[in-house]
């Protein structure tokens, strides 16, 4: 694979390392709910797995892009789903990766963060959609051709709109654009992006 270009964003980002401690706010609700068992028979650990694409192009190759808002997803999570009720809650932890790897020059670049997600749903049939937050924790590029540089984003804040689809009482897929940017050394990026998802609910 040719590396076509990096992104003229690299000055910007990698002008000043930095090294810096984050603490991410503590998952609690899930928690709280499972001291009233009259709700917890409604809580339901709940799994993720997408792709997705979307956001500026941070290095560019024959092959494919690093995008801001790729690629892969990983999550786990509750969802509170109250018995005739069409009002679904749902919140998620998971771990977002991005890598593209050339050979002229050799390098590789990575793209990663940890997605805390607040959504609320409304059910109709087999159909669920709705909003909520997602909150990015500890944004973080690499770059790497001879030696590597990290750039450290601030945590985000963004916003999500999710359409998903039960394939049965434990299986279902979904779609999701979230409008968010990364900061950091002065930037801005956008990792705004498009997800497809499959995920499982286990009562």
């Amino acid at each position: 694979m040719r590396a076509r270009y990096v992104s003229d964003m690299a000055n910007n980002f990698f002008g000043v390392a930095t090294m810096r401690l984050i603490y991410g706010p503590a998952v609690l609700a899930g928690v709280m709910l499972g001291f009233n068992p009259a709700i917890a028979s409604d809580v339901k650990p709940t799994f993720l797995v997408g792709i997705s694409a979307g956001g500026d192009d941070l290095v560019t190759t024959s092959d494919r892009d690093l995008q801001a808002g790729g690629l892969l997803y990983f999550g786990a999570g509750l969802t509170y789903e109250p018995e005739n009720n069409p009002l679904i809650y749902r919140t998620t932890i998971g771990y977002k990766f991005n890598f593209v790897e050339f050979d002229t020059p050799s390098g590789e670049s990575t793209l990663t963060s940890l997605p805390i997600d607040f959504l609320g749903l409304y059910r109709t049939g087999r159909t669920m959609f709705g909003v909520g937050l997602v909150y990015d924790v500890n944004p973080e590029w690499e770059l790497c051709i001879g030696g590597c540089a990290t750039v450290k984003f601030d945590d985000a804040v963004g916003y999500a709109f999710e359409f998903d689809y039960d394939l049965s009482d434990t299986g279902f897929f979904g779609l999701r654009y979230t409008d968010i940017d990364y900061e950091a050394n002065g930037a801005k990026l956008d990792a705004s992006n498009i997800r497809l998802h499959f995920g499982a609910k286990f009562n």
